[in-house]
């Protein structure tokens, strides 16, 4: 298990005369990057979680974790969470670990356990229920002895124990875009569908206390990373930088239309990010509403999950943020540079993403139908131009272009298209990529690459990260070979014409 830095923050802040508490925060220290779609923990600071305080801040063995969690309340009100508690909260994560189960699976089993039982294994309840879950042998969950068992009967929340066929979390399509209480209900089908998301603050903290080390979904990288950004039309998306407009149409296209806030809807000082069109706001309705704040925070999750793909540099909401260049961190304390306080201020009300401006491994800014320059712009003006040169390098004349960059400089695909990879063309390394539009039809090839971010079979857009320029094959140096082929032709073919000059005449714009 990786291991898990916890610093307690028992901070007190009161907006609108309520009191909220800052909760603990929580960095995994892990080299997998949040690219990975493994979003970080998350402390949304809703005010229904307390930390009690003077409370020891370090974490380890399962007896220092039970420290950690007794210091927790299920709600305003509530007691903190007791040894007993506390151990079987600790179970329900081994299994889930044991299970390969994502981290948002065990915040639902730990919802799940509060509302039938205030994570206690009862030896009784409503009818026939029994234990955690609160699992009925009528019903056929299995035997009492099996359903009071802590680890047969996460098993079989999950869907994933021998002794019972009942439909469990895993069996569900799509459980982990469901809301909580939704995917909580599917399995439980309880009397009170709707119970369940009263604990989804408390069952996040406690799943990033107990699985830190756990993916935030199991969804792969392909699924959660942005990977189309339709044209809003909104007029926010005027002078936005590449990086903020692709965050604003990711965020529209995966959380559905919300009010944006960018360049000129926020009063700000010149060489601000909103004046510079590098950052937005996504304003959450219903922020001071439970459902709000979850909303919020699966949006700052996200994009925060995401930050290499969108180009982020810091994320700011309900008063906490995160920075790229603090990301061992995690989510801080934040005040307004003013020092005034308001929900505006504190960003309660909204999500504020920041970015670099074109950094992201995808231009949302060219369309489909665009060309662009395969390197970034600071490298166009190291085009070679030398396609149809002769010399002891090549076996007839140099099929393409060379851009001399760094290795590890992204390459774009050039237009939209269909990935294919060729591995038996040792002269291009161990991959010569094209990006294809059909038989008799437009294909770019990208050879020397040292990584290739893209597979088989995938559509791009144009200005999409493809992978890095490298060293690779038949090199002396590190460069992006690049080729054009009108008619999707084979390497000496007619088809193949001069890629600087189709670059000149056809790209729209270049990557910033």
């Amino acid at each position: 298990m990786k291991k898990l830095l916890i610093i307690a923050m028992p901070i007190v802040m009161v907006i609108c005369g309520i009191p909220l508490f800052a909760i603990l925060a929580i960095v995994t220290l892990s080299s997998q990057a949040a690219a990975d779609c493994h979003a970080p923990t998350y402390q949304a600071g809703s005010g229904t979680t307390a930390v009690v305080s003077g409370s020891s801040a370090e974490s380890g063995p399962a007896g220092d974790l039970k420290k950690q969690l007794m210091q927790l309340r299920f709600a305003k009100g509530y007691p903190t969470l007791t040894a007993e508690q506390t151990t079987n909260a600790i179970t329900i994560a081994q299994v889930t670990r044991d299970l390969g189960v994502s981290r948002r699976g065990l915040q639902i089993a730990i919802a799940t356990s509060i509302q039938e039982s205030k994570l206690v294994n009862l030896a009784g309840g409503d009818r026939d229920s029994i234990g955690l879950f609160q699992q009925r042998p009528s019903t056929g969950w299995g035997t009492p002895a099996q359903i009071r068992d802590p680890v047969l009967a996460t098993k079989a929340f999950y869907g994933r124990a021998d002794h019972t066929k009942n439909t469990g979390l895993l069996d569900i399509d799509g459980w982990e875009k469901l809301p909580l209480t939704q995917a909580a209900q599917k399995v439980q089908r309880s009397g009170f569908p709707n119970a369940y998301a009263q604990w989804e603050p408390v069952a996040a903290d406690i799943a990033d206390v107990l699985g830190g080390d756990l993916p935030a979904t199991a969804t792969s990288g392909e699924d959660c990373a942005p990977t189309s950004c339709p044209d809003t039309g909104l007029p926010v998306e005027k002078g936005l930088t590449p990086d903020a407009l692709l965050v604003l149409r990711s965020v529209d296209d995966r959380f559905g239309r919300h009010t944006y806030h960018g360049v000129g809807e926020r009063p700000a000082a010149a060489g601000s990010d909103h004046a510079e069109g590098r950052a937005v706001d996504v304003m959450i309705d219903d922020w001071q509403k439970p459902s709000g704040v979850a909303h919020g925070t699966e949006i700052a999750e996200w994009v925060r999950a995401n930050a290499e793909e969108l180009g982020i540099t810091y994320v700011i909401w309900r008063a906490k943020i995160w920075s790229v260049a603090r990301n061992s961190e995690g989510w801080r304390a934040y005040t307004h540079p003013t020092g005034q306080a308001n929900p505006t201020l504190d960003h309660m009300d909204h999500v504020h993403v920041s970015v670099v401006g074109t950094s992201a491994t995808m231009d949302c800014a060219a369309a489909s139908g665009e060309v662009v320059y395969p390197v970034p712009a600071a490298f166009i003006g190291n085009d070679a131009r030398n396609w149809h040169a002769t010399g002891s390098h090549w076996n007839t004349w140099h099929t393409g272009t060379d851009f001399g960059a760094p290795c590890g400089t992204p390459v774009y695909a050039a237009h939209a298209g269909t990935i294919e990879i060729d591995t038996s063309q040792g002269w291009s390394g161990p991959w010569l990529v094209k990006v294809t539009t059909g038989a008799n039809s437009l294909a770019t090839w990208y050879a020397h690459m040292q990584r290739v971010d893209v597979s088989r079979g995938q559509k791009v857009t144009p200005g999409q990260k493809i992978g890095q320029v490298g060293d690779r094959g038949n090199s002396d140096g590190c460069h992006l070979h690049f080729e054009v082929h009108l008619k999707n032709g084979p390497i000496y073919g007619p088809d193949n014409t001069n890629p600087s000059t189709w670059l000149s005449e056809n790209a729209t714009r270049d990557q910033g």
